[in-house]
């Protein structure tokens, strides 16, 4: 699957470009910049490459004295390592780029880099001079119509709690649901609960609770009271935007280390992990959120107010 991956992005050194931006994980995306002749800059939705002293690496799986903050972004370098071989091999025989090969970090580092969210939710630590956040990467807003029930539910009360992981999963779906569902009851509020890939799986809708599926966060957050989700970035983005509090479960990756910031900004109280994550518990946190509204509201209008893809172009046009 890795090496179709890299074979259908080999295809685009047949088409002239200007610059290559790329994500990381898709591997060939500074090599075909190198096989063009271009500029490449790397577009990353979090810090992922560039060591610095201020915080350890978001995707460390554990917390390290700051001391070590700048040796824990060496953990980046090794996630590439089981399929450097490969991309080694693809790089000299289907680009004919047989030397001077150098790993995607090394390039990352080297190059240039443009950090897509918001300097208001993280700002540059003192040693990335070069490498101010542009903002979020935000399209605009599709036309999108609730179905019946959805608008009905909303125009019916108070703005309900949004409680939605996203793409994650969990050990036990049918465990969270009823803890989430017990936390709504505590709490007496409304919600809406979106099952997403699976770590919600609701089998009855209790009163004051509607079930979904999904729906666009660009539409639906703006209309709720509070956010409770699992730390993605793009969700983060969305409940910053919308200038809701959130409460965050986190599960895995970076999104322990976006929930710390959120929490750090005063927009979210504690993550909801461990012996927190009880019916009293996340109740308790929804409660402490609700006390952040009038935070959460001013930092979402400063983030609404930025341009990232503006920012973003601007910093294209200068790598040409």
């Amino acid at each position: 699957m890795l090496r179709r991956l890299l074979d259908d992005q080999a295809g685009l050194t047949a088409h002239e470009a200007d610059v290559v931006v790329y994500h990381p994980k898709s591997l060939g995306g500074p090599y075909v910049a190198e096989k063009l002749g271009v500029p490449a800059l790397a577009g990353l939705l979090l810090p992922l490459y560039l060591p610095t002293a201020a915080f350890p690496s978001p995707i460390l799986p554990v917390r390290v004295p700051r001391a070590l903050n700048r040796a824990s972004w060496r953990v980046s370098s090794a996630v590439e390592a089981p399929y450097r071989g490969t991309v080694r091999g693809w790089r000299a025989g289907v680009l004919g780029l047989r030397d001077g090969f150098r790993t995607v970090a090394d390039l990352v580092t080297a190059g240039g880099v443009l950090h897509a969210w918001s300097p208001h939710l993280l700002p540059s630590p003192a040693d990335w001079p070069a490498a101010r956040p542009t903002g979020f990467w935000t399209l605009p807003a599709a036309d999108w119509t609730p179905p019946e029930r959805l608008a009905r539910f909303l125009d019916d009360g108070d703005p309900p709690i949004y409680v939605g992981f996203g793409s994650s999963s969990s050990g036990d779906p049918e465990a969270l649901t009823a803890t989430v569902l017990e936390s709504v009851r505590l709490s007496g509020r409304r919600a809406v609960l979106a099952t997403g890939w699976g770590a919600l799986r609701a089998g009855t809708e209790p009163d004051g609770v509607l079930v979904i599926e999904e729906a666009p966060h660009e539409w639906l957050l703006p209309r709720v009271a509070i956010a409770v989700h699992h730390g993605g970035i793009g969700t983060v983005a969305a409940a910053l935007r919308a200038g809701v509090p959130q409460v965050v479960r986190p599960f895995l990756g970076d999104q322990p280390f976006w929930a710390e910031r959120l929490h750090h900004l005063g927009v979210a109280p504690a993550p909801v992990t461990g012996r927190r994550l009880t019916p009293a518990g996340l109740a308790s946190a929804i409660e402490a959120a609700a006390t952040l509204a009038p935070t959460a509201q001013g930092l979402g209008a400063k983030v609404r107010a930025e341009d990232g893809v503006a920012t973003a172009m601007t910093r294209i046009s200068d790598a040409i």
